[in-house]
Parts: C-alpha cells; sequence; structure tokens
C-alpha cells in the first residue's frame, strides 16, 4: 500500500498549489507569474494523481480504463440527480 502513501502526497501538494493559487489569484499586486507558477504545479499535480490512481489499480488488477468508464457514469448519474 505504499502506492496509497504517494497518491496521498501527491493530492496533498495539489491542494497546496490551487489554495495558493486561488489565493494569488485574489491578492492585490500579486504577480501573474506568482498565479502562472500555481497553477503549472496544480496541472502537473493533477496528471500525477491521474498517473498514481492508474499505477495503484494495476497493482490492485483492476482496468483503469474500466475504472475511468466507471467513474464518468457515477458522474453523470450524480449530475442528474441535482444533487
Amino acid at each position: 500500500m505504499y502506492r496509497l502513501a504517494v497518491l496521498s502526497y501527491q493530492l496533498g501538494h495539489t491542494q497546496r498549489a490551487l489554495v495558493y493559487k486561488a489565493y494569488y489569484e485574489k491578492r492585490r499586486g500579486a504577480k501573474k507569474q506568482e498565479v502562472k507558477g500555481y497553477e503549472l504545479e496544480a496541472v502537473n499535480g493533477l496528471a500525477d494523481l491521474v498517473i498514481q490512481a492508474a499505477v495503484l489499480a494495476r497493482q490492485l488488477g483492476y482496468s483503469f480504463s474500466d475504472l475511468v468508464k466507471l467513474g464518468i457514469r457515477r458522474l453523470e448519474e450524480y449530475l442528474e440527480s441535482g444533487r
């Protein structure tokens, strides 16, 4: 379950980047470079999260593409429910 630790770390890193990006977007006098830097970190973090999830799925013997399809179906059901 080492992969779960890596996934958790990556999630925290991505969350940090998103929080700082939002903070600097609202801050007066913030440099566009600061916002762009955190945005890049967040995008890279999200991409890394996807890959970590794919690796975990593979280690557990699940098809990542089947999991993605299931996730999309569940999202659609959620959106249709109006919650």
